[in-house]
């Protein structure tokens, strides 16, 4: 990959909408991201140190949840940190989508952390329709409880470069 294409513009990004039914509580306060494995260990570092969206999503009850980010003229680069605990016997859905509405060249680097706990069902749905000019890179890591399963479905149809890492521990 061209470094040209990693380079970001560090501003804030603010075009992200969050509609969801039950979800018991949303913050800022993630936990701090050390990882097995991700797509890169300066990407990760960049995540940990200059990330403009943190979210955390406490989810006690069965939830659906929807994670847009729209990249525009005033939001070109997302470098977010996604973190879902899903407690003991819940089953939720969450989708998050990556999209653009110019054709500028938008960054994307972003970790998504789901943990969860004993007999939870989580279903994680990531899409990303960045434009042929973009970058995204994504690190998912997971933490999978008595019971539990975590089901993905990536849906990637966009970007110059669009890099993944995917890693799961079990604790069974």
């Amino acid at each position: 990959i061209d470094e040209a294409d990693v380079i970001y513009k560090n501003q804030g990004f603010d075009n992200i909408e969050i509609n969801g039914i039950d979800i018991d509580y949303v913050s800022d306060d993630v936990s701090k991201c050390d990882l097995v494995y991700g797509v890169s260990e300066s990407l990760l570092e960049e995540i940990e140190n200059n990330a403009n969206h943190r979210l955390k999503l406490m989810l006690s009850s069965n939830s659906n949840v929807e994670i847009l980010n729209t990249f525009d003229e005033d939001n070109i680069s997302l470098i977010d940190n996604i973190e879902i605990v899903a407690n003991e016997n819940t089953t939720s859905s969450i989708l998050i989508k990556y999209q653009t509405e110019e054709d500028l060249k938008y960054y994307h680097n972003g970790l998504i952390r789901v943990h969860a706990n004993n007999n939870a069902k989580v279903n994680v749905t990531i899409v990303n329709f960045l434009n042929g000019k973009s970058s995204n890179f994504l690190s998912i890591e997971n933490d999978i409880q008595d019971n539990a399963n975590v089901n993905y479905i990536i849906v990637d149809f966009g970007g110059k470069n669009s890099i993944t890492n995917y890693y799961s521990n079990n604790f069974r």
